[in-house]
């Protein structure tokens, strides 16, 4: 058990030692008379008080940071690391706010970087980066869902007239895992802005239509175009279709196209474009 002695003095002040035990060296703390304008508090050269008028500044140090915490009484600004110039300022070679649920199920942090960056960081993982704004104010998200793919292979034959056919794409990039077997899967509810470029060969001006379609779980998106206003089969012919479409979680959208009637000779060309992301 410590010992513990409070020893008065003639100025009204008074110190209080402190003896740990197991060890011979006193920690003391010091208590000033009412006119005095600075007090220590100081167990172990590691924790200051001041009081300079009516303002109190606390501090407590580490052997190798003079303002490991920082509560400025002027301002009521908290500085870890160095003396704050805002509510809270942290400085250090990798500043960093974490939290942690329980059991260390699930991290979320933000931390900052010698090159002036800011980086967001959740999930069940520790260290999974979601969001990063750069120095020039630059925001990039490499979990965002985002993909692109262009029609797979050599240009698709859409030989069968008057049906249905699935388009069949080869990925480009896909950001967070959603595009797979020509489908996107929206991973979370929300507004997804989907872009279709369909670059279309030998259209037979005896056809009366041909149909492309987005079709998403809540609702398919066309646009149409009819052959037979050419003076003759049309080589090639692009038909865009961007739509803003609201998807729920595990709703799925893939691109099919439908030759309404005329000689089978229909083909996708291979610089056809299908491309998404999550907007809100």
């Amino acid at each position: 058990m410590a010992k513990v002695k409070i020893t008065g003095h003639a100025s009204g002040s008074g110190v209080i030692t402190v003896t740990a035990p197991n060890t011979s060296t006193d920690r003391t703390i010091t208590l000033p008379d009412e006119t005095a304008t600075l007090s220590t508090f100081n167990p172990d050269g590691a924790v200051t008080i001041n009081d300079t008028g009516a303002d109190v500044d606390f501090r407590v140090e580490s052997d190798t940071n003079t303002n490991a915490l920082l509560i400025d009484g002027a301002t009521g600004n908290v500085g870890i690391g160095r003396s704050p110039l805002a509510l809270l300022h942290l400085q250090a070679a990798v500043p960093e706010i974490r939290f942690t649920y329980t059991g260390n199920s699930g991290y979320a942090h933000i931390k900052g970087n010698d090159s002036s960056e800011l980086i967001f960081s959740t999930g069940t993982t520790d260290g999974q980066e979601r969001m990063r704004i750069d120095a020039t104010g630059a925001v990039t998200m490499p979990a965002q869902p985002a993909f692109s793919a262009r029609s797979a292979g050599g240009n698709q034959n859409m030989s069968a007239a008057g049906g249905w056919h699935t388009v069949v794409w080869t990925e480009r990039f896909d950001n967070n895992a959603d595009f797979a077997s020509n489908t996107f899967t929206a991973p979370v509810t929300g507004k997804y802005q989907l872009n279709l470029n369909l670059y279309l060969l030998n259209l037979d001006s005896a056809g009366n239509y041909v149909e492309i379609n987005v079709l998403t779980s809540n609702l398919g998106y066309e646009a149409i175009v009819s052959p037979d206003v050419f003076t003759g089969d049309a080589s090639y012919c692009s038909i865009a279709l961007p739509v803003l479409a609201d998807m729920d979680a595990n709703d799925t959208a893939y691109v099919r196209i439908n030759i309404g009637s005329g000689a089978s000779q229909t083909d996708v060309s291979t610089v056809s474009t299908f491309s998404g992301y999550l907007v809100a």
